[in-house]
């Protein structure tokens, strides 16, 4: 439980029991909070349940069946607006394992109930309101693994695939057929689709020598949204003693486009005093098959190569150093292209308001590093510090919409006598964050926002005692973030504010914060 300028509450419980090669565990718990930065916002509530049942064959198999609830509510930021909602998740998985086979089949049934809180207002004016969007997807996924018989000491094979099976709903939403009079869903709502994906991998792991690993894996993937895609890796570590590891990777990598970006048109109704006329408003709706999602969204692809030192350097001392250069290509943002009409309204036959695959690639170049020091058992201290950038793909132009520089610095102790706690400062470089949804109206033009250099110094110091089989704990945690340049006693997340109305948008301000807690387990 935490208290102070926002309050938390965390409680969860678990049974288990063990009898012969049977074994059984209940568990559940709730997690509760108000919203950090800004008491008038709604906060998020999420409970848990999980019942799990386990055979074992001795050491040689294992069986596993179990099933789980979840249901949350709570803000979801996103690039088109805040969502209020909820989230209901159930599940059932039957898992399966033994020394040279793995498998799982599993059943997920998802609803998401939310708002979509920016209004659809244009130029000031009123349009339409949002239905509330209703989903539901049932997905059933199945997944193989097998470790090839050895037939050389030095090699390891291990082969796969999973297939799996969704079909989704959202009663509230648009078709890209709903504006297509070829189609079979013209001028109907809902959205109803069945996707179906499916892939197989063969990795491979070669240790020629004490000091040399290589490992090669292929995996091809396939679904009906985005069609195929390949998927190659290579990497090798060397250890040149037993306290340093030299590492090397490629590896290419996608991410398929959510439904939010690639299918997400809501339905809307219309106020009295809209100035969407009668016969204009089915037009509208067709207009808002081009508002969110765009169906014309691929895979994004990624490139990536990593170079990576970790080592011991004396004693307690430990070191680590990252250099890494991505290619990452066909990635999309959302792009508002508003026409107006003759009357000062959006033009529904040429405006579009969407995710748009960039026409660009971006070159991502950056490099980590890392040194922790244990001085004693019960204290550690570490600091971090990276460095990157994004280019255009020619490399003669670096964008400004990330940092350019990430820190941090502190120390975590929990002594043996009961004192726990940690001290961090950590901070940033400026950047300017563009596309940030505009509180006006979703249709509007998104906003543009410098984000000066921010520092944050958090901290916990607590005392933790130990009463037979319970544990009690209580302390203190602050938060104190500071920007500079012009200063202020507060930084954020993501670029945003809150509206004279109290209405939130973009991301959330980090504001100088004390809170008090207790722990307790049984």
């Amino acid at each position: 439980m935490e208290g102070g300028e926002w309050g938390r509450l965390r409680a969860s419980g678990r049974g288990s029991l063990r009898w012969g090669d049977w074994a059984a565990a209940v568990s559940a718990g709730y997690d509760g909070a108000g919203a950090f930065g800004d008491p008038r916002a709604p906060g998020k509530e999420v409970w848990k349940a999980r019942v799990l049942g386990e055979w074992r064959a001795g050491n040689s198999a294992r069986l596993v069946l179990d099933a789980g609830l979840v249901d949350s509510t709570g803000r979801i930021p996103t690039s088109v607006g805040q969502v209020y909602g909820g989230v209901d998740l159930r599940t059932v998985r039957l898992a399966f394992q033994e020394r040279h086979l793995q498998a799982h089949l599993y059943y997920v049934n998802n609803v998401f109930t939310g708002d979509l809180t920016s209004p659809l207002n244009y130029a000031g004016l009123h349009l339409a309101d949002f239905k509330k969007a209703v989903a539901a997807t049932h997905t059933v996924d199945g997944e193989l693994q097998w470790s090839l018989p050895g037939f050389w000491e030095p090699l390891l094979l291990i082969a796969g695939g999973r297939a799996r099976l969704g079909w989704f709903d959202c009663p509230n939403c648009l078709d890209d057929g709903f504006a297509d009079p070829a189609s079979p869903r013209y001028h109907l709502p809902g959205v109803e689709y069945l996707e179906v994906r499916g892939g197989g991998y063969l990795h491979a792991e070669l240790t020629p020598a004490d000091w040399l690993v290589v490992t090669a894996s292929l995996r091809a993937d396939y679904n009906t949204s985005t069609g195929f895609f390949l998927s190659p890796r290579l990497a090798a570590v060397l250890a040149a003693s037993e306290d340093h590891h030299l590492r090397l990777s490629a590896a290419r990598a996608f991410r398929k486009p959510a439904f939010m970006e690639r299918g997400l048109h809501v339905d809307v109704t219309f106020p009295p005093t809209s100035p969407i006329l009668e016969g204009d408003q089915t037009l509208f709706r067709e207009f808002l098959t081009r508002v969110i999602g765009n169906r014309e969204l691929g895979n994004e692809q990624l490139w990536a190569f990593e170079l990576g030192y970790q080592g011991r350097l004396a004693g307690n001392l430990d070191a680590g150093v990252d250099l890494y250069a991505n290619l990452y290509e066909q990635f999309s943002r959302v792009a508002s292209r508003m026409f107006t009409d003759a009357r000062g309204l959006p033009d529904l036959h040429r405006s579009s308001f969407r995710f748009e695959e960039e026409d660009a690639a971006a070159v991502i170049l950056g490099a980590e590093f890392h040194l922790g020091w244990r001085p004693a058992e019960w204290l550690r201290l570490e600091l971090a510090y990276s460095t990157f950038g994004v280019w255009n793909d020619g490399l003669d132009r670096q964008q400004d919409d990330s940092p350019k520089f990430l820190f941090s610095l502190g120390a975590e102790f929990n002594h043996p006598g009961g004192l726990r706690g940690s001290l961090f400062l950590s901070g940033r470089s400026p950047l300017t964050e563009y596309n940030i949804d505009n509180p006006a109206g979703l249709l509007e033009p998104h906003l543009t926002m410098h984000l000066p250099p921010a520092l944050l110094l958090q901290g916990r110091l607590g005392w933790r005692l130990q009463l037979g089989g319970a544990m009690l704990e209580t302390g203190a945690k602050f938060y104190l973030p500071f920007s500079l340049d012009p200063f202020a006693w507060q930084m954020h997340d993501r670029a945003g504010g809150v509206t004279a109305a109290g209405v939130g948008y973009g991301g959330t301000a980090l504001l100088p914060t004390v809170l008090f807690y207790l722990e307790t387990e049984l």
